[in-house]
């Protein structure tokens, strides 16, 4: 019974695999089709209550935000360093031989 929950919290994962790298779908709409495959399963293999799922759904998106929140600001750094460093290396600094 273990190993049928295991393959039943894996189907979403491998669907959203499947459907994008065979059928070309795009992630817009390949991961939100796979939330609800695991919403289903949440709701009928496991059976908690709806309320709980919604909770999960939105505590998954808020930490998603967080993820991308750290992504943006190293990119923000690499760029502000990228250009610093360019500015940098077109200065003209003058010899001073003493």
């Amino acid at each position: 019974m273990e190993f049928l929950y295991a393959f039943l919290g894996l189907v979403p994962i491998l669907f959203a695999l499947v459907v994008m790298l065979f059928f070309k779908w795009p992630a817009k709409f390949a991961l939100p089709a796979a939330l609800i495959i695991c919403a289903i399963f949440t709701l009928t293999v496991w059976k908690l209550q709806f309320t709980d799922v919604l909770a999960y759904i939105a505590s998954g998106i808020l930490n998603s935000i967080d993820v991308l929140l750290t992504i943006v600001g190293a990119i923000l750094v690499m760029n502000t360093l990228k250009q610093r460093t360019d500015r940098i290396s077109q200065l003209k600094f003058p010899d001073h031989h003493e």
